[in-house]
């Protein structure tokens, strides 16, 4: 049956074999090469056979504690006990390691393996691209939107070639509108090679140039202008992203036919475009408006899975943001997603919008984690499956080192991602690691000084590691950004009470108490808000209220530092148990 150190545990419990059965004799071999031990170091089988019922393993972190955390993650995932936790294919398993090798490029020493042999250096680099926004030419500047949405459909087809890393729009667009140098361009997104262009429109037809340069030398590789009828636009993205895989065909081996995949009607993949360019802006006013542009081009065209897909992306997002209760986004988020696997089955952008339903709303952490692992699988260049996977379901769920590895993942991708890098820090944060989490914020306020969630949760870091005059100037900072935000206003409250300025804090609160009379505040931030200047039994009923909500930022109630002085009640520890969660003494 195989040799027995390597075998699974399932096969010593009389279960049934399976490919990722195989997985785990990968990992143990991985394991044995890095640290010459095993997971179960034992010398019968019957005491293999004992210890595997009774005994965990020993990590492979504790065996070799100067590994990089990524190639620690790798194997303990391949070697997981249940074999639904491990890989599920060869494929998934051959690619993470990859890229944790990978990562040991930049900087890191290769592996020590048995022997004094060396594990960790690959010939030559992942090809890797970044897709600007193209830029709009036409007379009256009235193409911005189609401009920016050909640039994403390029990067959408681009992301499914195999051995491609493509840079996540949220950071390729952040140099719009700016003249750089292609050499900066490619140190600041991590990439070798990055697509430019224009659009104009005249006369009914539709007039793209566009360009592909190394950001090594700065060098074009390949320049070439398209030109079609306007209503043929999904021919030249088919077109512009088959000559750039055709440009990098050497380097990436692979003879994959890119597609995009739009909708054929011209109307709705418009209203899908203006859809996505307010999704993207990410404030509630632009969140709402994108509804009703998803909802056009589902009018035109009632099986556009894209525009489903933007449809749950938009519903999930109002939900997080606290924008509209949960009892009315998730429902339709639910519908919108489910509609768009229907006609995709494994379309990333639904599955991610489900994992975060399943995390935030139905506090389903097993269900949850598969739905990001599938979008993973899918699609390993898409971020927001990185991210959402590590802050909605490990940090809740403590697991911290796995979601600072995810969150390195997405941010690889999308290096200029604010909301990646607030969410490094908030993973920090909420695993006690207050300097560190202040390093976060403070990267990304690097990024953008006007972005206030990060203003608010820099104030908050500052508050546990009693610097309270920062905290307050950066809670005041948050306040003046964000106007009536209600998460800003609650983490401000407990920052003015924290700090002893009781009176502030009262006023915060009563205002969020006040704002809830006329639109949807969470119960969970009324707790939050007034945690200095309550009760103990009105916070408990708080949020016991917001558990009753559905409340999305209840998830993070154990790891989140404002009711650490909870944590011994045990109405506190009930309503986490409930929720699945495990609250810190």
């Amino acid at each position: 049956m195989g040799t027995p150190l390597y075998l699974a545990p399932e096969i010593f419990r009389g279960e049934p074999a399976s490919v990722r059965t195989d997985v785990y004799s990968a990992g143990v071999l991985l394991y044995h090469l890095v640290s010459a031990s095993f997971p179960h170091p034992v010398k019968t089988v019957d005491e293999l056979r004992r210890r595997i019922d009774t005994v965990p393993p020993i990590h492979l972190r504790d065996a070799r504690p100067d590994l990089p955390a990524t190639f620690v993650r790798v194997v303990s995932e391949a070697i997981a006990d249940d074999p639904e936790a491990r890989y599920e294919s060869a494929g998934a398993l051959e690619q993470d390691l990859l890229d944790a090798l990978d990562d040991m490029q930049g900087g890191q020493p290769p592996i020590a393996v048995a022997g004094s042999r060396l594990l960790g250096t690959r010939l030559g680099r992942i090809p890797s691209i970044a897709v600007l926004p193209f830029v709009d030419l036409s007379r009256h500047k009235d193409l911005d939107y189609f401009a920016e949405g050909i640039s994403e459909e390029i990067t959408n087809a681009l992301t499914r070639i195999p051995g491609l890393r493509v840079a996540a729009r949220t950071s390729a667009f952040q140099f719009r509108g700016r003249t750089e140098d292609i050499r900066r361009v490619g140190d600041v997104l991590n990439v070798e090679t990055v697509l430019e262009g224009s659009v104009r429109a005249t006369d009914g037809r539709l007039r793209v140039h566009a360009q592909l340069s190394n950001t090594t030398t700065g060098f074009q590789l390949w320049s070439e202008r398209f030109e079609q009828p306007f209503e043929n636009v999904f021919a030249v993205q088919d077109e512009i992203a088959e000559a750039v895989v055709r440009t990098l065909r050497v380097q990436l081996g692979a003879d994959d036919e890119v597609r995009s995949a739009p909708s054929n009607n011209l109307e709705a993949y418009t209203s899908y475009l203006k859809g996505r360019h307010l999704w993207n802006k990410r404030t509630e006013p632009d969140l709402l408006k994108s509804l009703s542009f998803f909802r056009t081009a589902l009018r035109y065209d009632p099986e556009y899975a894209l525009a489903q897909a933007g449809l749950a992306d938009a519903y999930v997002t109002l939900g997080i943001y606290g924008a509209l209760p949960p009892a009315e986004v998730a429902p339709k988020a639910q519908a919108a997603a489910q509609a768009a696997l229907a006609l995709s089955s494994d379309m990333p952008e639904a599955l991610t919008a489900l994992g975060c339903l399943a995390a935030v709303h139905d506090w389903n952490w097993t269900e949850a984690e598969r739905l990001f692992r599938r979008a993973i699988g899918v699609n390993r260049n898409y971020p927001t499956a990185h991210h959402w996977l590590a802050l909605n379901v490990l940090v809740p769920l403590r697991r911290f080192q796995e979601a600072e590895d995810e969150l390195q993942r997405a941010l690889e991708r999308d290096p200029l991602s604010r909301a990646v890098t607030t969410s490094m820090g908030m993973a920090a944060y909420y695993s006690d690691r207050y300097a560190d989490a202040v390093d976060g914020f403070s990267r990304t306020l690097e990024l953008d000084d006007a972005f206030p969630l990060a203003h608010a949760f820099l104030a908050q870091a500052y508050t546990e590691l009693g610097r309270h005059d920062e905290a307050v100037a950066s809670a005041e900072a948050a306040l003046r950004l964000s106007g009536a935000n209600p998460e800003i206003h609650a983490a401000a409250a407990y920052v003015y009470g924290r700090a002893g300025e009781q009176q502030k804090a009262g006023t915060l609160l009563e205002r969020l108490v006040a704002l809830a009379q006329s639109r949807y505040v969470s119960a969970s931030l009324l707790a939050q808000a007034g945690i200095s200047v309550c009760e103990v039994t009105t916070t408990l009923d708080r949020l016991e209220q917001a558990y009753e909500q559905r409340a999305a930022d209840l998830a993070w109630i154990a790891v989140r530092p404002p009711f650490s002085t909870l944590r011994s009640e045990p109405r506190f520890r009930a309503l986490c148990e409930r929720m699945g969660l495990s609250p810190r003494a």
